[in-house]
């Protein structure tokens, strides 16, 4: 009772037409794969490269703007010096006005 269902069975899938279809479907969806495979890699290359390059950019700009900071604050330095030594010897010009002023008015009785 076994081997009829056993060769009906191997005759049913002796199907050469079928086959032979499921093996160009199965070629089919491995080259598909392969080509999907292929696709992520340069995908992940471009991907790697783009990084690199804005890597290599933000460094870039970083550093320039660090550059442009230091200059500003360079400068901005000599303008708080510069402003800091007039108003400083405007103060010791004033300071030595008035030590004049009490030194005159210390040679009097009525300066005392």
């Amino acid at each position: 009772m076994i081997e009829p269902a056993r060769l009906a069975a191997q005759v049913g899938n002796d199907n050469r037409d079928a086959k032979a279809a499921a093996e160009l479907l199965q070629a089919a969806q491995r080259r598909q794969a392969a080509e999907l495979a292929a696709l992520g890699r340069a995908m992940h290359e471009h991907y790697r490269s783009e990084l690199t390059n804005l890597a290599a950019d933000y460094r870039h700009e970083r550093s320039r703007q660090r550059a442009t900071h230091r200059a500003e604050g360079a400068t901005l330095e000599q303008e708080i010096r510069q402003r800091m030594k007039t108003e400083l010897q405007g103060l010791a010009a004033l300071q030595c006005e008035q030590r004049q002023t009490v030194a005159w008015r210390e040679r009097s009785l009525l300066g005392r």
